[in-house]
């Protein structure tokens, strides 16, 4: 017997019709409609400046995290004008952590806690790379 996968019940799920129905009736709408978050460079679908590649530096690592910000953060940009806490990455007393933030402006932000924690958790070799610079 074969089992479903998400991965194939995703591509059902997008079809509609029966399809869609049957994933529905093997996985939650969540987990079918869950934007999946780049781990690795690959999983962007960008590609990468020579001179990333060229001249690793910090400043290039802090491109490089820009541009996995943008994933995880998906149309939502930090609007430090609004007076709303964003959820951000930031160094303090030599330690990286993920704090709300409303009005100090911080590199490594985020629309929620949970997208901060997983970006750190993904991503602390190259913070603590970058990090003098955060």
């Amino acid at each position: 017997m074969t089992k479903l996968t998400l991965e194939t019940a995703k591509k059902m799920y997008l079809e509609g019709g029966a399809g869609k129905d049957f994933a529905l009736d093997n996985f939650s709408e969540e987990e079918l409609t869950k934007k999946e978050l780049p781990k690795y460079w690959s999983d962007l679908g960008i590609e990468t400046p020579d001179w990333v590649d060229s001249a690793p530096s910090k400043y290039a690592y802090l491109w490089c995290l820009e541009q996995y910000m943008k994933a995880y953060n998906g149309d939502w940009v930090a609007d430090w004008t609004d007076g709303n806490s964003k959820w951000c990455i930031y160094q303090y007393k030599s330690k990286v952590k993920v704090n709300a933030w409303s009005s100090t402006n911080q590199f490594l932000a985020f629309k929620s806690r949970d997208l901060a924690e997983q970006f750190l958790e993904n991503f602390r070799d190259l913070i603590e790379t970058a990090k003098p610079l955060l």
